[in-house]
């Protein structure tokens, strides 16, 4: 992996209920990064509603996402997302239609995206009403349902997690852009400096 590349992060816990990741790296040779967030969420809780994130419901800032291969790596291509199962424009309720087939793990990309920091994502449960925001200055997010978890972890009231229990909503950069000619880069360049922001406001009745 070329160069020394020295990663630093900070978290921030505010009084607006606002759990904020800063992500900073430098390199001394020219490398790759992209640095993310891997949280996973289930806001229908433990004692009266546990159940897999079927009722969530999803909206993305987004029409498109990235094209996969059979191994899930990108392909370069962008895919029009508009009316189909992939399509969380505006507020959508997370059933099994959604999850079938393995669930959904891809990349979408950020409408409107110009490098500042704004809200790409909503997320709240249909039974609570508590829910997440997330804000980033990345130009994607990777919406993954828990395709791959396993069925053995324990967690609060005797509940177990397993398969698509829980969702993750990474803010990154394109994934696979270096080995794409049309998809602006991911090399940090020697002795420049890599920053990016993910905020995740935690509240309840989400509505946009």
């Amino acid at each position: 992996y070329p160069g020394n590349l020295e990663c630093r992060t900070k978290y921030i816990l505010n009084d607006n209920n606002e759990f904020i990741i800063k992500f900073h790296a430098t390199s001394d040779y020219d490398t790759l990064v992209n640095l993310t967030n891997h949280n996973y969420w289930n806001f229908h809780g433990h004692k009266k509603f546990y159940q897999k994130i079927l009722g969530h419901c999803l909206k993305i800032h987004s029409y498109s996402y990235c094209d996969i291969d059979k191994n899930f790596i990108p392909t370069g291509k962008i895919n029009n997302a508009n009316k189909t199962k992939y399509d969380f424009s505006s507020f959508k309720k997370i059933n099994n239609y959604e999850l079938e087939d393995n669930g959904i793990d891809l990349c979408y990309i950020v409408e409107k995206y110009d490098g500042t920091l704004k809200k790409i994502a909503s997320l709240y449960s249909d039974k609570t009403k508590m829910g997440v925001q997330i804000l980033s200055d990345q130009p994607c997010v990777q919406f993954y349902t828990g395709n791959m978890m396993e069925q053995s972890y324990n967690g609060k009231f005797n509940k177990n997690y397993g398969y698509q229990h829980a969702l993750c909503l990474e803010p990154q950069l394109f994934p696979n852009a270096f080995n794409q000619k049309n998809i602006k880069s991911s090399v940090l360049h020697n002795n420049k400096q890599y920053a990016s922001t993910i905020v995740m406001r935690l509240g309840n009745n989400f509505d946009e």
